[in-house]
């Protein structure tokens, strides 16, 4: 069963709340058991991939990939490419 990283978000909210500096939540981090920290882990890579995601949502729809687009689709019609 996976847990969304809101849920895990949500159960470590009342640690968190309590915290006010980075050098707290590092010290808190390196006192997880293995399978919370395990979790913590895997809920910033899901928060890292979904920053990500939204944030090439948005460069997309901002035509800042227009331009690399256009290029490849070029080079491409000209062949020049290689099949991987």
């Amino acid at each position: 069963m996976r847990i969304s990283p809101q849920a895990i978000m949500r159960q470590q909210r009342k640690f968190t709340d309590s915290m006010s500096t980075i050098e707290q939540i590092e010290a808190a981090i390196l006192k997880l058991p293995p399978g919370d920290y395990q979790k913590l882990v895997q809920w910033l890579l899901d928060l890292d991939y979904e920053r990500w995601s939204e944030q090439l949502e948005q460069d997309i729809l901002g035509g800042k990939l227009d331009t690399l687009a256009e290029e490849a689709l070029a080079d491409f019609e000209s062949g020049q490419y290689r099949a991987i």
